[in-house]
Order: structure tokens, then sequence, then C-alpha cells
């Protein structure tokens, strides 16, 4: 009799369990579906951009949502403010800087933020006047305008070093400022401002340092008469700044897949007309 009972209490937890693996596994299950439409959703993608980018930012809004995405365009004033604002978690992206601009930006500010790759183009850095066809030109006491901020401040001290028109000495720092000049024979005169207004003065002084785009929209100037290029310009790629946690989100990475294109590329070639140079 206790075996008939022993053999019949097993039977009944065996059923037990079985009943309680498949509840298990059907909860698993409709978790993990849950899970797997919660990541296919539709996001709402916020980029910022200053008015320079706007018309590449609304390239890149365009590829989003022909992921299967919405975007919008948010427009700041100041060349810093996207970054931080992506920073502070008000944006999703960020079209505004290069990559040594954002690299050093998260390094500041004690942040991680990424460029998505494929990289998208980059903007020739080049020396610009209106009133000389060469640096040998330049009179003594010459007045010229550089960028303010440490990544472009850099390229501008040794673009002025390759052409001989400064010595520098040894780093004090990790980019080149102008304390870093230990011989300035011209006498050069410099104003630092921000790298989106440097061409805004370009008549009131003799040479600026400028990207080719912002030459081209805020001096109106014809980008491809120079006095000096950088030839590191393509170190200097512009793309999708985004979080970490997103530089591999299908929807970012997707985008500038798309902007790779032979349509996409006729059409970026035909509206910005040497300012920029496409990176392959």
């Amino acid at each position: 009799m206790k075996k008939h009972v022993l053999k019949t209490f097993a039977l009944l937890l065996l059923l037990v369990c079985s009943f309680s693996l498949v509840a298990c596994s059907q909860t698993k299950e409709a978790t993990t579906g849950t899970q797997s439409n919660n990541n296919s959703k539709a996001r709402h993608i916020k980029i910022g951009c200053v008015p320079l980018t706007e018309t590449a930012a609304n390239y890149i809004k365009e590829a989003i949502e022909k992921g299967g995405n919405t975007a919008e365009i948010v427009m700041f004033d100041g060349n810093n403010m996207p970054a931080t604002a992506l920073k502070d978690g008000n944006l999703d992206a960020v079209f505004a800087n290069h990559l040594p601009w954002i690299k050093t930006f998260s390094k500041e500010n004690d942040t991680d933020l990424q460029m998505v790759q494929p990289y998208y183009y980059y903007s020739p850095f080049r020396i610009y006047s209106t009133k000389y066809q060469s640096l040998d030109q330049l009179p003594s006491g010459a007045k010229v305008i550089i960028p303010n901020d440490p990544a472009n401040q850099d390229r501008s001290i040794r673009m002025l070093s390759e052409c001989k028109l400064v010595k520098l000495g040894e780093k004090k720092g990790n980019f080149y400022t102008k304390v870093d000049i230990v011989e300035n024979p011209k006498n050069l005169e410099f104003t630092e401002v921000e790298v989106t207004s440097t061409a805004r003065s370009i008549r009131d002084v003799d040479i600026v340092f400028s990207m080719a785009f912002i030459a081209q929209k805020t001096g109106n100037i014809d980008p491809n008469i120079f006095l000096y290029e950088d030839a590191q310009s393509s170190n200097y790629p512009m793309g999708l700044i985004v979080k970490a946690a997103d530089v591999n989100a299908k929807w970012a990475v997707d985008a500038m897949q798309l902007l790779k294109t032979d349509q996409n590329k006729a059409k970026f070639n035909e509206t910005f007309k040497g300012a920029f140079a496409l990176i392959n």
C-alpha cells in the first residue's frame, strides 16, 4: 500500500513540475516577444545642428525617415550647444562638429559622444584672404583670425608653421596654441573667434582660417580660391554624432549607409560645389 501511495505522489509531483516548466517557458517567450517588438518600434530622432550644417543635417533626416523612423531638426546658434544638449539627454543625435572636436568635447565634459561610421564628409580647412593672392604678400603686423577651440586652433598654428610664418616651440599641452609660438617674424596679430564665425570678418583683416563651407556661407567667398590648405583635412571628418549606446544602432548605421549611394552622392556634390569633400 505504501509503495502505491509513493508512486502516485511521485507521478503528481512530476506533473506539477511539467506544468511549471511549460508556464515558465511561455512567460519567457512572451517577455522575449515583447522586448523584440519594443526594439523594432520606430523611433523619433531629434537631430541638433547649427545653421551652417542644416542642409546636410536634412539629408541625414531624410535617410533616417527612409529607415522607418521619424526625425526632426533642432537648430542651435552656438557650435558647442548641440553637443551639450546631446550630452544632457535632450537630443538623440548631432550633426555640427568634426571628429577631433567631438573627441575633445567628450574628454573635457566627461561624456562619451561618438561618430557613427561610415563617416560622411570633410570640409577642407584653408587660409583665405580678400586682400592678397599669396602669403608672401602679408605685411608686418598682419591681422589674423584663428578659431578659439583647441582642435581647430591647433591645426591653424601648425599651418602657419608649415608656411614658415611662425616657429613653434615644444607643445605645452595636448594642442598647439598661440603661447607655443616662439618666433613670429612678421609680428602677426591674432584674434580668436568661434570657428563658425572666422570668415565673417575677412574683409576687416588680412587672413582668416576657415573651413571651406563656412567661408562659402558666411564670408561670401569662393571656397576654392585660397592661399593655403591643411593637407590633413580628411582627418577631420563630419558625420552623425550620438551617445556611445547608439553608435551601432540600426537606425543610425543604416542612415549613414544610405547617404553613400551614388544618387545621394551626386545630389550632395551638386548642392555643395566643392565646399565639402565626400569620404568614400
